[in-house]
């Protein structure tokens, strides 16, 4: 609001991340046009835009070291960030300075799919199976053989159903994908993490209602 005020004419680009939905971005700009509807006017002409976008990296539980107030996360070598392609990102934020990483891309919708049936869904299913079997975590479940067998399962029958509703991805894409799931989920047990103590009915409607 201070830099429409004060006439600021540089662009700026707002990118919250994704989590619960990869509508997370536009959600907040709504918020902040109710609050103030003056910047609708910015807005409207591209002074301030919001893209959404998709994150995708396996992160441990935060530490804070009590000497220094800092919080440390472990996360693994993999990560994915794609993001809506946008003028005054690309401007700010060239794929140059961005790095192997980030991607933009023109339509999330496909990516959004590929991560809901080959990320999110096994993770959740896996978390049932854990569930089922009372183990307290689902970290603990993953360093079985059996889950690792299951793991392979889950990731097979989701492919299938993936190349049935998505158009986007050919076969072999979508099975380097998955390869590349199963050996994250292979190589990072302890940071795979959900709190099995807490799973609820909720979570899988939620997760569910994405299909619906």
């Amino acid at each position: 609001a201070r830099r429409v005020e004060a006439n600021v004419e540089e662009p700026l680009c707002v990118v919250a991340c994704e989590a619960p939905t990869i509508e997370t971005s536009a959600g907040l700009r709504d918020k902040i046009l109710t609050a103030k509807p003056g910047l609708a006017p910015a807005m409207l002409a591209g002074r301030v835009s919001f893209p959404s976008c998709i994150v995708d990296r396996i992160c441990g539980e935060p530490t804070m070291q009590r000497a220094t107030g800092v919080v440390r996360v472990e996360v693994e070598d993999f990560g994915e960030w794609i993001i809506e392609t946008d003028r005054n990102l690309e401007t700010a934020f060239p794929q140059s300075a961005a790095g192997d990483f980030v991607s933009f891309v023109q339509n999330l919708a496909p990516f959004a799919n590929r991560k809901r049936c080959l990320v999110n869904g096994p993770h959740l299913l896996l978390a049932l199976n854990a569930f089922s079997r009372s183990y307290p975590r689902l970290n603990v479940f993953l360093r079985e053989d059996r889950a690792q067998k299951l793991l392979v399962e889950i990731l097979e029958e989701s492919l299938m159903i993936l190349l049935e509703i998505e158009q986007e991805f050919t076969e072999d894409d979508l099975r380097e994908y998955a390869r590349r799931i199963a050996a994250r989920f292979s190589a990072y047990p302890d940071r795979t993490l959900r709190h099995l103590s807490r799973f609820s009915v909720k979570r899988l409607e939620e997760f569910l209602r994405d299909f619906s």
